[in-house]
């Protein structure tokens, strides 16, 4: 996935809506307190954070923060960072290989 300066229209309270929804379903499964059933949940939870309600989390922050701390105008950020520096390159993808296989381990 690659970054963009252009802003994308989201809402904030279908993000908030569907981490909270992922977090119950998790909660509700955990509290039946069945072993197969807690591991099953806590490994669904883990994979869809890492799918898609993680990001949604950062979206969310990242808006509400600039609400609050600069009054809801764009934020200057990512304008002031060059594009060369965000695209990957051999190191940086190695990297994220390493890091993976330091979260791998703990599963």
């Amino acid at each position: 996935m690659s970054l963009s300066v252009t802003p994308i229209a989201a809402f904030i309270s279908e993000n908030l809506a569907d981490i909270y929804q992922e977090l119950k379903d998790f909660a509700a499964n955990y509290q039946l307190a069945d072993t197969d059933v807690m591991n099953d949940a806590l490994v669904t939870c883990l994979e869809t954070f890492g799918e898609h309600w993680g990001q949604k989390v950062l979206n969310a922050l990242r808006a509400l923060h600039n609400i609050k701390y600069n009054d809801g105008s764009p934020d200057e950020s990512l304008e002031d960072v060059d594009s060369k520096k965000r695209k990957m390159n051999k190191n940086t993808f190695l990297g994220f290989l390493r890091e993976d296989d330091d979260v791998n381990s703990y599963f």
